[in-house]
C-alpha cells in the first residue's frame, strides 16, 4: 500500500494536529529570521525605526523591560490619525545578554 492510500484514513484530529504543528514549526523559523541572520537581538533604535515606518506616527517614548527571559521593546506611538498606541516588539532571550 502507498503512503497516498494511507493519507485519506487517518483521522481529521490527526490531520488537525499535523498543521498546527506543522505552522508552530513555521512561526518559530520566522521568528528567528526576523532577529536577524547572525541571530543578534534588535536593538532599541531598530524597533524605533520600524514601529515610525509601520505606523508613519510619532514616537512617543520607547524603553527596553524584562518579560520572563525575554527583553521587549516597548514603544509608544501617536498615530497619523491622533491614537496613541503601545506597540512591543521582541528584543531577545535575556539569557544572551550579559
Amino acid at each position: 500500500m502507498s503512503l497516498c492510500l494511507a493519507i485519506p484514513s487517518t483521522s481529521r484530529r490527526t490531520r488537525v494536529f499535523a498543521l498546527c504543528v506543522g505552522l508552530w514549526l513555521a512561526a518559530g523559523a520566522a521568528a528567528a529570521h526576523a532577529q536577524g541572520e547572525s541571530g543578534s537581538a534588535r536593538t532599541l533604535r531598530e524597533a524605533v525605526d520600524q514601529v515610525e515606518a509601520e505606523t508613519g506616527g510619532q514616537i512617543l517614548s520607547a524603553e527596553t523591560v524584562n518579560s520572563g527571559d525575554t527583553r521587549v521593546h516597548r514603544i509608544k506611538v501617536l498615530t497619523p490619525d491622533g491614537v496613541v498606541k503601545v506597540v512591543q516588539v521582541v528584543a531577545g532571550n535575556t539569557r544572551d545578554s550579559s
